[in-house]
């Protein structure tokens, strides 16, 4: 028996009308990549389980970096584009 087909409809979505059209994590990052190779201190949180659960999520989103946390600072660096 065949599946039906699912009609997708092709909408980009409308710009969100809450949060920050930027981030401050994204302005660190175009910082960094200015300095490549050198660490930085990104941030200092109150929990280290936020520090390092940021480092986690920042590893994904934005290849090239690295992120490390060390107790509640935040580190991060450029290291280039990988292909």
């Amino acid at each position: 028996m065949k599946r039906p087909t699912a009609k997708l409809i092709w909408k980009t979505p409308p710009p969100a009308k809450h949060g920050h059209p930027a981030s401050p994590l994204q302005d660190a990052c175009e910082q960094l990549r200015k300095k490549p190779g050198k660490w930085a201190i990104i941030r200092e949180y109150t929990k280290a389980t936020s520090c390092g659960a940021t480092a986690v999520k920042l590893r994904s989103q934005y290849p090239g970096h690295q992120f490390t946390s060390r107790g509640t600072v935040l580190y991060g660096r450029y290291i280039g584009e990988i292909s």
